[in-house]
């Protein structure tokens, strides 16, 4: 009886120095793929200027990507290239950083299974084609900070039912929503 009073009496105080000691740190997973991690193995490119953009899915797996702010050598990710991500079937959600001022033309196009892409505050420009052929995108919400729409940036998505622009956008090129047949807003 004396052993197990003493043991137990040993584990809370084992328990309360452990906690004096990690009071206030906080444990996160870093799951990759993980819709609040960003995704790994991307292939990214150097601009020169400690800038960089996302150039394709390199070695990552994950359907649901997570655009990181930052690249793996530390280069601030500001733009997604050319075709970046095109015809990749296997994305069903894409999340861009607030660091993401441009997505290049074509950037998602023909990506069948894409179903949701959120954008952040700060995006300022959607390149042409940049997500034609979505053809399961459901809802898109254009940040505030957003000048520009290319021409047929959301053309022949015809799952899309709401187009959310906010603040108006002062140039949107041509047929940049045409064949989007179940569009009820915009």
């Amino acid at each position: 009886m004396k052993k197990r009073f003493f043991a137990v009496l040993g584990m809370l105080g084992l328990l309360l120095v452990l906690n004096g000691c990690f009071h206030g740190v906080r444990i996160a997973l870093d799951l990759p793929g993980h819709p609040q991690n960003p995704s790994v193995g991307l292939h990214f490119a150097d601009l020169g200027d400690g800038n960089c953009r996302v150039m394709g899915i390199g070695t990552c797996t994950d359907t649901e990507i997570v655009i990181p702010s930052v690249s793996p050598d530390g280069h601030t990710v500001t733009s997604i290239g050319l075709a970046a991500f095109s015809n990749l079937d296997s994305l069903v959600s894409v999340t861009i950083p607030r660091t993401v001022t441009e997505l290049e033309p074509h950037a998602f196009s023909g990506c069948d299974s894409l179903v949701e892409v959120t954008l952040s505050e700060g995006l300022a420009s959607i390149g042409s084609y940049a997500f034609l052929d979505c053809s399961s995108l459901t809802k898109i919400v254009i940040p505030g900070s957003v000048t520009r729409i290319g021409m047929s940036s959301f053309q022949n998505c015809e799952a899309l039912t709401d187009a959310v622009i906010l603040n108006g956008v002062p140039s949107i090129g041509y047929s940049a929503f045409s064949n989007c047949r179940s569009l009820r807003t915009l």
